[in-house]
Order: structure tokens, then C-alpha cells, then sequence
């Protein structure tokens, strides 16, 4: 057995390479890119700019070769491919050259060891002080082209936007031609990780060279770097476990209901085949078969939540789900009693503010933090949290907003109703299918020879329908179950796109339509992945259930 699964696991590597490459060549090739759309873009802005579509029909070359490095156009097919898995390295911050008298000096950002800041401090000459501290603390900061002095003040420096690691903004460097060949002239140490080339542009003459600056690293698959989402702007992966517990949740909830429901059911009418429970379940599920999922989540949302209003419109969660307004509060002015019919509170629960508090001591504009002393079923106060004389008010409370914490019970409520319209669509079509499975195969192995054996013999028939027919029915469920893993994780482009759930299925729906290539990848790298790993779980349950099976 451990023989089989290293090979299958081993098999896995080229079926993802192949799995991928083919992928990543379609996304390359079909028409309609991030390149095209991009240009398209920078057109429209033109022409509502004033610009005529003459104007706005083409960019420049040095504009095209920027978004062709942007989108990893500019190097070929393979090259990109190897760059994506990680085994040849990105190039950055390319510059070009251009030589005066076979040398020149030009500057450059270069990435320096962190260094991290906790806080700004402008000083009249304008100055800024930055402290450094553990990355694990530091906030994220913006700033470039700063002076300095000797007491620590930074110059030259800038950081990156949502960023907390600061770079070196200017550097001079001098490369310079030796031998006909481009040279970093300095040797700062700084500069070891740059490189330096020749541009073979076609026009240019050995007396007038032009090079290129550039840096290497190796940032793809294989370094857990799925790229940077276009569309986003952030980390593939960062985007994509933003997801993750959404569809999860969907995933687990369809797998656990359909097997709790469909094995069950397939069983009771196969052993009642004909009778009035097996015809009357499958009109249900025959149902089930004609109208596609997505097709019954419109019909759904249309009629029970937008017309009828029984169910939310859409979403994951509702707008209270993390935080409950408390409506109607008011307060009569230099008193310290608030009022909210049925206000739902209890004593020391956790609420706060929004908005101007014109109160007799000063207190936060926003979020302002209190604990709550109950009067009676529509009277309180607040406290201030960290302790204190309740909040007395000098005017009404018109332009103040009171909220709450959502309750546990409450966040379950609004997410199981929430849940309930997208998880019929995510079941109507595998519960119809695992029922049938279930009930067809079984009804097979009722009718075969070793269970008419096996009752000749004096075995109870229930006993032999337990023992023989029902582990034997279970095999094809075996081998489905396994393939169900991608539900976990995939969800449904169409049923997450009706229903506005922010899962897998609507963020893959959206990089598609948007050519959002590095979310596509990330996004076929995983179902792959998940589909693979689940054909060895199959076989894994199929050797449970048939003891004919041997991993040899």
C-alpha cells in the first residue's frame, strides 16, 4: 500500500505541470488579455479626458513595453511559464542606460535591510524622525523624498504604499562600457544583486549603446508566490484565503447534508421500490435533475427574497452581523439616562458611540467605548469603560448613533438564514444524484446471486441487506466522494454570482471576466490540486469498503 500511494503521489507533480501549462497557454494566447483590456482603458480615459479617439487610439511604445512588463508579456511563453512556477527568476526595477563618452551616473530605488517605523515626528525645519522597531509591530507609512541631518533623520528615503518596509529612494550608480560591455562601475556592496545588459533594440550603433539595469528574483509557485492580482492589486494568495472560509463553509455544508440525507433516502426506496414513497420522492428528484442550481437560486431570488421578502436578498452575512444598532436611544439634555424601548441590554455589555457627543466631560467622536448599566427594560446608562461617572449629555442625542455587539446566537441566526437559499441550490442537483446512485445499485445487489445465497442459507434478510448488499452499494459513493473535495473550496461560479457571496465561485467568476490571469492560476492550481488529492481519497475509501481491493 505505501508503495501505490508514493507513486500516486508522485504522479501528481507532472499532472499539475501539465494541468497548468495548459492553462497558463490558454490565458496567454486567447484574445481579449490584460493587455488588451488595459489599452482599451487607457482609450476611454482619453476620449472622456477631451482627447479624441485619434488621440487615444494608441500609446507609446515606452508606454506599451511598461504594461507589457507589468502583465508579463514582455518575455515569451516558456520563459513566462517558468517564471510563474518559480524556476527562473522575476526581473525588477529595469532602467534603462543611455552612455555619454562610454560612462554614465544615474539613480535608482534600491531595497536596503528593513527597516521599520513606528512613528513620524515632523520638526519645524521639516524634518522627520523615524523609530525603528520589530516588523511585527510596525504600521504601514508613506512618505519620499525626506532630508536629514546627522541625528538620525532619514534622507533619501521612501516607503511603499501599505508597505512598512522603507527603500532607499535615490542611489547613484555608474555603469560604465568595458570592452563593448556594460559594467557596474561602483563596488558598493549594495549593488551586488543588480545585473547590467545590453538592449538589442535593432536601431541602436556599437557608438551608441544603450543598457539596461535590472534586478533578479525568484518569486513563483515553487516559493509560494502566486503574483499579484491585477484587478486587487494584492497578493494572490492573500485575495484567495480572503475566500477561503466562505466556500468552505458552503463546501462542508453541502457534504455533510447530502450524504446525511441522500444514503438514507436511496436505501428507503430502493427497499420500497414502486410504492407510494418511492414514486412521490422521485418526482422531487427527477426535479431536481431538469432545473439547475443556478436556475433555481433566480427563481428563488426573485420571488421568496426580493417580491416576498421571506429570505435576504444576498450576501454571506447580513450589515448587523458584527455590530446591532441600537434604534430609537434618546436622551433628554444634562442628564445622564438614556431610553430605547425594549433596548435588549444587560448590565456591563460592551457598546459605543458615533458621532458628535456634546457631553458635559469630553469623550471619543467615534467608536468612543462604554459598558452599560441597566435601569429597566427601556432605561440606562453609560459608563465609560475604563470607569467613571455615568455620561451626561448638554444636549440630545439627534446626531449620536449607539450600537452593540452582535450576540453569538444572533451571528448564527443571520448566517443560517443567509445560507438557506444558495444551499438548496448547492444541493438540488448532488442530491438527485447520490439518491439515485444509492438507490440503483442497490436494488442491483438485492437482486443478485449471493444474496439469494445467502438467504437460502437462513440469513435474515435484513441482516443480509446490512452485511453484503448495502457495503457493496456503497462502493460507487466511494469513489464519489473523493471529488466532492472540490466543493470545499471551488463553490459555484453561478449560484455565488446570483446570491453576491464573496466565496471562490464569484472571485473566480470575476478574474475570468476580468482576464485577472494570476487569480485564475491560483484559482485552477487549487481545484487541481484538491481534485487529485481527491481521487487517493477515493481509492483510500474504496479499499474501506471492498475487501476485493488490495494496494499491491
Amino acid at each position: 500500500m505505501r508503495d501505490y500511494f508514493i507513486r500516486r503521489f508522485l504522479l501528481l507533480i507532472p499532472t499539475l505541470l501539465v494541468i497548468t501549462m495548459i492553462v497558463f497557454g490558454v490565458t496567454r494566447i486567447a484574445p481579449g488579455g490584460p493587455m488588451e483590456q488595459a489599452m482599451m482603458e487607457a482609450q476611454m480615459i482619453s476620449m472622456e479626458g477631451g482627447g479624441g479617439r485619434s488621440e487615444g487610439a494608441a500609446l507609446s511604445e515606452e508606454q506599451l513595453e511598461q504594461m507589457k512588463e507589468l502583465y508579463g508579456y514582455d518575455k515569451p511563453i516558456h520563459e513566462a511559464y517558468l517564471i510563474w512556477l518559480g524556476l527562473m527568476p522575476r526581473e525588477l526595477n529595469r532602467r534603462d542606460v543611455d552612455f555619454v563618452d562610454k560612462k554614465t551616473e544615474m539613480t535608482v530605488r534600491m531595497r536596503v535591510p528593513a527597516f521599520h517605523v513606528a512613528a513620524l515626528d515632523w520638526d519645524g525645519d521639516g524634518f522627520v524622525q523615524a523609530t525603528e522597531v520589530p516588523e511585527s509591530v510596525a504600521g504601514y507609512v508613506k512618505f519620499d523624498q525626506l532630508d536629514t541631518n546627522r541625528d538620525g533623520r532619514i534622507d533619501g528615503w521612501e516607503a511603499e504604499s501599505e508597505a512598512a518596509t522603507i527603500e532607499r529612494a535615490r542611489e547613484r550608480v555608474v555603469v560604465q562600457l568595458i570592452d563593448g560591455q556594460p559594467q557596474i562601475a561602483n563596488g558598493d556592496e549594495t549593488m551586488v544583486d543588480w545585473k547590467v545588459r545590453l538592449v538589442d533594440s535593432g536601431e541602436e550603433t556599437p557608438d551608441d549603446p544603450r543598457a539596461e539595469l535590472y534586478r533578479t528574483r525568484y518569486a513563483g509557485v515553487l516559493q509560494g508566490d502566486l503574483g499579484k492580482s491585477f484587478r486587487h492589486g494584492e497578493p494572490v494568495l492573500d485575495v484567495m484565503v480572503e475566500r477561503l472560509p466562505v466556500s468552505t463553509f458552503y463546501g462542508l455544508l453541502t457534504f455533510f447534508f447530502t450524504f446525511l440525507v441522500c444514503v438514507p433516502l436511496g436505501i428507503a426506496k430502493a427497499m420500497k421500490h414502486n410504492t407510494w414513497f418511492d414514486n412521490g420522492s422521485s418526482v422531487f428528484i427527477f426535479m431536481g435533475y431538469a432545473i439547475p442550481g443556478y436556475v433555481l437560486g433566480a427563481l428563488m431570488m426573485v420571488f421568496l427574497a426580493a417580491r416576498w421578502e421571506w429570505f435576504p436578498t444576498g450576501g454571506f452575512t447580513g450589515p448587523n452581523y458584527e455590530s446591532t444598532p441600537i434604534e430609537n436611544v434618546s436622551v433628554m439634555a444634562g442628564s445622564s439616562e438614556w431610553t430605547a424601548e425594549r433596548h435588549g441590554l444587560r448590565d456591563g455589555q460592551e457598546v459605543w458611540l458615533e458621532g458628535t457627543v456634546p457631553a458635559a466631560e469630553p469623550v471619543l467622536e467615534k467608536e468612543a467605548a462604554y459598558v452599560v448599566a441597566v435601569k429597566d427594560v427601556d432605561t440606562f446608562e453609560l459608563l465609560p469603560e475604563s470607569g467613571g461617572k455615568p455620561v451626561v449629555l448638554q444636549a440630545d442625542a439627534a446626531k449620536v448613533k449607539l450600537y452593540r455587539h452582535t450576540g453569538s446566537s444572533e451571528r448564527a441566526l443571520d448566517l443560517a438564514w443567509h445560507a438557506v437559499l444558495p444551499l438548496l441550490c448547492y444541493l438540488v442537483g448532488s442530491f438527485a444524484f447520490v439518491t439515485m446512485l444509492m438507490k440503483n445499485h442497490l436494488m442491483d445487489n438485492l437482486s443478485s446471486d449471493y444474496m439469494r445465497t445467502a438467504i437460502a442459507k437462513g440469513v435474515p434478510f435484513s441482516q443480509a441487506v446490512r452485511r453484503h448488499a448495502l457495503r457493496n452499494s456503497l462502493i460507487p459513493l466511494a469513489t464519489n466522494i473523493g471529488h466532492q473535495i472540490t466543493l470545499f473550496v471551488a463553490g459555484s461560479f453561478l449560484i455565488e454570482t446570483i446570491f453576491d457571496i464573496n466565496g471562490f465561485g464569484l472571485l473566480g467568476f470575476k478574474s475570468v471576466l476580468d482576464r485577472d490571469i494570476p487569480v485564475v492560476m491560483g484559482i485552477f492550481l487549487l481545484s487541481a490540486t484538491l481534485m487529485l488529492l481527491g481521487n487517493i481519497i477515493s481509492d483510500i475509501l474504496v479499499a474501506l469498503v471492498d475487501p476485493r481491493v488490495r494496494f499491491n
